[in-house]
């Protein structure tokens, strides 16, 4: 299992489509480890980006407008992800390099080369106690997180591995807390193998090394009218894990 403390600020995922001729790139959002007894899996998130017609004139945004992601291994393995405000509209497939994956305008595009540059945290720091975490916070300085855990059997290890976006400072008395995503992680309720639909988007809190609460992405409904949409609606608590924060430069 990886050690890794990455500087997602300097982290990107880049693919090449046959469909125009390019390579987008796009930044990771967090990365989830899972080592299982004689193997290991890690996957990177990507950061959402706007459903795009490329270099046109004008009508850049897809209508209906969809948000765009990945979820991707280093090797070649990936999910695509485009999410509408209608969940009816909402696009999940997962590829392998060398495969074709779907296109707003039903052509298709088939994926030549997807590259994952993870880059280390530049003199990573750890950070354990109040006064080292408060100065952190308070200087602006860059910091990242990493949470270990075991599921309930033990078999299966998971390492979590995310930058801090949010976070709080107490005053006047010695309290932290993180509040950060999307990430990443196994699905707390699944069994069996982990597969690339299987990992959970989520949010991530707390506020103590051996705990964490997650707000999970769920399908929601709309109401008596039908239809219904995807938002961070399910809560849940994972005991026992280690959190660690990290300051890089």
């Amino acid at each position: 299992m990886t050690d890794s403390v990455y500087d997602f600020s300097r982290s990107f995922l880049q693919f090449t489509t046959d469909h125009t001729q390019h390579t987008p790139r796009v930044q990771l959002e967090a990365s989830c480890e899972v080592s299982d007894p004689g193997e290991s899996a890690e996957y990177f998130l990507t950061a959402d980006c706007m459903s795009e017609k490329m270099y046109a004139p004008f009508g850049l945004v897809h209508q209906p407008p969809s948000l765009f992601s990945m979820i991707a291994s280093r090797d070649g393995r990936f999910l695509m992800e485009k999410r509408h405000a209608d969940a009816a509209r909402d696009i999940q497939e997962t590829h392998r390099v060398g495969e074709v994956m779907s296109t707003h305008d039903g052509k298709g595009a088939t994926v030549l080369k997807l590259e994952i540059d993870a880059r280390s945290g530049r003199n990573p720091r750890p950070l354990s106690r109040y006064a080292e975490i408060r100065e952190a916070i308070l200087a602006n300085r860059p910091m990242v997180g990493r949470t270990t855990y075991r599921t309930a059997d033990g078999a299966r290890q998971v390492r979590l591995v995310f930058p801090i976006k949010t976070c709080n400072i107490a005053n006047g008395r010695e309290g932290w807390q993180i509040d950060t995503g999307s990430m990443i992680l196994p699905d707390p309720a699944a069994t069996g193998p982990i597969s690339l639909t299987s990992l959970r988007r989520a949010y991530m809190l707390f506020n103590a090394p051996t705990w964490a609460e997650f707000a999970l992405r769920a399908g929601v409904p709309l109401g008596p009218g039908g239809g219904s949409t995807t938002h961070y609606s399910v809560a849940a608590r994972l005991e026992n894990l280690t959190n660690e924060l990290f300051s890089i430069e």
